[in-house]
């Protein structure tokens, strides 16, 4: 009697487990940076995973800037340039704010796109402003999907994002549950 009890109760704890308990947040977004010709992918977000600083494996270094004029585009956090920065995601709903370091290429033209297809579910908040805390704009890119650039006074920027608890659906195909044979 006892066993036909607790299988109920241990399938619905095993369920709950895989599917709704999130301690972390775990994502990441890309956008992308044009200029000239050229183009770069810059990479954030957050996982359990990662440390606030450089993580093997997880983040990538850009190289130091080129000399001007040449276009450049890179994630600034902790005073390293990254192509992919991911931080941790240690349940911690507050606002992160990365920078973007920018160079113009000689036309003064930089375009940045990103496709943010399920953003709202990982971020309650994703603002880009200019380095003046939005004075000259405040994109929201939950909603908006580009910002064009031509001015090269604005060659840092402001990337501020807000996680939500979001971490991937668990893979229903990995979760093995087994009862016993009835009257085993």
């Amino acid at each position: 009697m006892i066993k036909n009890t607790l299988k109920p109760v241990i399938v619905t704890l095993a369920f709950l487990l895989a599917t709704s308990w999130t301690t972390a947040q775990d994502f990441s977004a890309t956008m992308t940076a044009s200029g000239d010709g050229s183009s770069y992918d810059m990479t954030f977000g957050f996982s359990p995973n990662a440390t606030d600083g450089y993580d093997d494996g997880i983040d990538s270094y850009a190289p130091p800037a080129p000399p001007p004029p040449a276009f450049d585009a890179a994630l600034t956090w902790g005073g390293d340039r990254y192509y992919t920065q991911i931080l941790l995601g240690d349940g911690d709903l507050t606002e992160h704010t990365y920078d973007i370091s920018l160079a113009y290429s000689s036309d003064n033209l930089i375009t940045i796109t990103w496709d943010n297809t399920g953003w709202s579910d990982m971020m309650s908040s994703c603002l880009l402003q200019d380095a003046f805390g939005g004075g000259m704009f405040n994109v929201d890119m939950l909603t908006a999907t580009s910002l064009e650039l031509t001015n090269s006074a604005f060659n840092t920027l402001k990337l501020k994002v807000t996680p939500t608890d979001y971490a991937p659906p668990a893979d229903p195909s990995t979760i093995s549950i087994t009862s016993p044979a009835d009257g085993a």
